[in-house]
């Protein structure tokens, strides 16, 4: 359970606090890089070394090396096609042109040479495959997959337009070497619509529209051979439920699980992300965080996929515990306040000293092997609920 996730990294859907709360639960995060501009603003949040020190935590970085093009390469047709950079390794150009960015300079000195390799030998190249086109190409000739997608984000933008409507035109005719595009529709204002609705990457366009699929068929292809869940941009996840509805919801569910984890168990306020996010938290309490969730995973990770996560977290709680263990905290802080002796040392606990006492205290009566509860009300709560005491 939660062995592996594949993010498509999107800076308007994924902050850092969300990078760690996916960290916390999955034991491997493959998170793809596949614009410039998304690095320095992960060192924006993150620290730039401190974004390569989450490796040690179960951080996969790869770097997109080629580029999608789609357009008129022949004079009669068009078709979907690679650029890869010459010579000099594209990743290391994409490290190199992020340090530059980040520090806004022109030249690097030494120092900062040094960080455009180390970033270059902790990632792994990320490429889009022959196959994946040909996966396309196959969809949008034979199988309209095209249209169905269309019609979804038609609905999500409330628009009267039907693909099914034999009227409106947006198809593609395979010819011996690419295709011929043919539509009728005003593709130009569908995206302003789109864009007016927040959706910034939605495409209606026919080149835009194919990069699109290439892109997401391609990191597809790689959470299939992690298999991975995924985590992308609304729209992407679109093209996603229309040709493989099991992987998202995959993520869905698993997402679902975290959020119910993190609001029963945790905190109804605020979630681990928020936390992050909110700047409160050194990078040092962050991985101070990671390092104290390692028991946890490992236990997450024996548990069977088709479990139901809040069920076995409660039924590992509960087992082999003592009496103490087992009561519910309301009970417990009665149980101490009053000073009643039923609790080991409880009798030399004066009651106003007790009262700051909550479900921390609980982990305190560790008995026989390591409980998911010593984690959870323990390093988890405290990384949190503190957050809520200061504000």
């Amino acid at each position: 359970m939660f062995d592996s996730i594949v993010i498509k990294y999107n800076k308007r859907y994924h902050s850092l606090g969300n990078l760690i709360e996916c960290m916390l639960f999955y034991d491997e995060v493959n998170l793809i890089i596949d614009k410039i501009e998304d690095l320095p603003s992960l060192w924006s949040q993150a620290g730039i070394d401190s974004l390569i020190r989450l490796k040690d935590y179960g951080l996969h970085l790869y770097m997109s090396t080629n580029t999608i093009g789609c357009g008129d390469i022949t004079g009669k047709c068009e078709d979907i096609y690679y650029f890869h950079l010459d010579g000099e390794s594209m990743r290391h150009r994409i490290c190199e042109k992020a340090v530059k960015d980040f520090y806004g300079l022109e030249v690097l000195d030494n120092d900062k040479q040094m960080i455009v390799q180390q970033y270059y030998e902790e990632s792994d190249d990320f490429t889009y495959s022959e196959e994946v086109r040909d996966a396309v190409h196959n969809d949008i000739y034979r199988h309209f997959l095209h249209k169905e997608i269309l019609q979804a984000q038609l609905k999500e933008i409330n628009s009267s337009i039907s693909m099914y409507d034999p009227s409106q035109k947006y198809e593609y005719r395979q010819v011996s070497n690419g295709f011929i595009f043919d539509t009728n529709l005003r593709t130009g204002e569908l995206e302003e619509k789109a864009k007016q609705q927040g959706y910034t990457d939605m495409r209606f366009k026919h080149a835009p529209f194919i990069i699109k699929l290439n892109e997401v068929y391609g990191i597809m292809e790689l959470a299939a051979q992690k298999n991975s869940s995924l985590s992308v941009s609304p729209a992407e996840s679109i093209i996603i439920s229309c040709k493989q509805k099991s992987i998202l919801s995959q993520y869905v569910n698993e997402a679902s699980l975290i959020a119910n984890f993190e609001r029963l168990e945790v905190s109804q306020f605020s979630n681990i992300a928020e936390v992050v996010d909110s700047g409160e938290k050194s990078f040092a309490e962050i991985l101070n965080l990671l390092d104290k969730a390692k028991e946890f995973k490992k236990w997450k990770s024996s548990l069977p996929n088709e479990s139901d996560f809040l069920v076995e977290y409660h039924n590992a709680l509960k087992s082999n515990l003592p009496l103490v263990q087992r009561l519910p905290v309301k009970w417990l802080r009665y149980l101490i306040t009053t000073g009643l002796g039923m609790i080991p040392v409880a009798g030399l606990i004066a009651g106003p000293a007790a009262t700051g006492l909550d479900t921390f205290l609980v982990d305190k009566w560790k008995v026989g092997e390591w409980k998911p509860a010593q984690f959870v009300n323990g390093e988890l709560k405290k990384f949190v609920l503190m957050q809520q005491s200061s504000e």
